[in-house]
This record gives structure tokens, C-alpha cells and sequence, in this order.
């Protein structure tokens, strides 16, 4: 039985999602009444692994106003740190707002370097 238990939690700990943890031999199930929302798998005949997943990305948004895609988009690079976010983290996170933005400033820059593909000439001062 140790070694069973020893095996789901292997398993928990790279799980993402609950569908992660829907091995055969787990018997994974939805629980039901107060434990509503909540999983159970199969150890051995009626001993249960109760397992509580929670999706960290909205508990996260909602702390900080905003919407879970918004969130989402900051954390896969897809949008920046604006000033109303870099408040938003100092807030919830701590770090000043300013350091906030600061860190932004280098990326947004090494986005711009890699897509641009225009070679602008140097200009020279022409004497009169």
C-alpha cells in the first residue's frame, strides 16, 4: 500500500490538471455532498486519496483585479507590465512599481531587437 501511495503522489507532483492524475489503475472520481468539486483515487478497496486541485491562475487574477486571460496573456509574454499592472503586482506581490516596470523595459526592448528586420541607415551631418 506504501508503494501505491508512493506511486500516485509521483504522479500528483507533475500533475497540471486533474485529467493528469486519470491513470486506470487510479480509479479517479469526482466526490459529491460537502466534498463537491473535490477528487478522490483509489489506494486499495474503500481507502481514498482525496485531492483538492486548484486553479491558481484565477485565484491569482481575481486578488488582483483582473481577468484570468489577462493574466494569463502577462505570463506567456504575450502582454507587458503597464502602470495600472506594475500597481496592481507592488500590491499583491510587493517590490515597488517602478521595479516593476523596470523589468519590463529590457524585454519589451529584446522583443522589439529580434522582429525588427529594417537596416536604417546611420545619418551623418552634412557640412554647409
Amino acid at each position: 500500500m506504501i508503494e501505491r501511495i508512493r506511486r500516485i503522489l509521483s504522479f500528483l507532483g507533475v500533475a497540471n490538471c486533474v485529467e493528469d492524475m486519470d491513470q486506470p489503475t487510479f480509479r479517479l472520481h469526482p466526490l459529491k455532498g460537502d466534498l463537491k468539486g473535490d477528487w478522490a483515487v483509489t489506494v486499495r478497496a474503500n481507502c481514498r486519496l482525496v485531492l483538492r486541485f486548484r486553479d491558481v491562475n484565477a485565484e491569482v487574477a481575481t486578488g488582483i483585479g483582473v481577468t484570468r486571460h489577462q493574466l494569463y496573456r502577462l505570463i506567456n509574454g504575450q502582454h507587458g507590465v503597464s502602470p495600472d499592472m506594475a500597481l496592481r503586482l507592488e500590491q499583491a506581490f510587493g517590490g515597488s512599481a517602478d521595479a516593476w516596470m523596470r523589468m519590463q523595459i529590457p524585454y519589451d526592448l529584446a522583443q522589439a531587437r529580434a522582429r525588427s528586420h529594417v537596416a536604417i541607415p546611420r545619418l551623418t551631418r552634412k557640412s554647409a
